[in-house]
């Protein structure tokens, strides 16, 4: 399964899924937001980050993320990964996320439905730290 980028317009891309759909992947100006599209403007879903540094380094904080807004079809076909990419290339950052540790978060960032075995995949292949 495989997304091939058809269009790249700096901070908004479009990919076409093994199934001849299109997705629209843009990331906003203050680096907080991914949004996901149908070419027709339905909305997929969205990724959030709040920005987090010390006195060394910035991260990015995944505080939200789903991509089911137009029910299940989008899903596992490698969409997060590809924002999560696109999001690091931009960023230039590292991202993290929750642990799987049952605790509601105040700030979203709990891991619900399918995101546990998302994240754990994206750590395994570094775009996670």
């Amino acid at each position: 399964m495989a997304l091939t980028l058809t269009k790249d317009n700096g901070n908004e891309r479009t990919y076409r899924l093994d199934d001849g759909r299109k997705v629209i992947v843009t990331i906003d100006d203050f680096f907080s937001r991914i949004d996901v599209k149908t070419p027709d403007g339905i909305e997929i879903g969205e990724f959030e980050f709040m920005l987090s540094s010390d006195d060394f380094t910035q991260w990015y904080y995944i505080t939200r993320m789903y991509l089911d807004l137009s029910g299940d079809s989008y899903k596992r076909k490698g969409i997060g990964r590809k924002c999560l990419q696109f999001f690091k290339e931009l960023t230039g950052c590292p991202i993290f996320a929750s642990e799987n540790d049952g605790i509601r978060k105040d700030d979203g960032s709990h891991l619900t439905e399918d995101a546990p075995s998302f994240v754990a995949k994206m750590r395994e292949e570094g775009i996670i730290d």
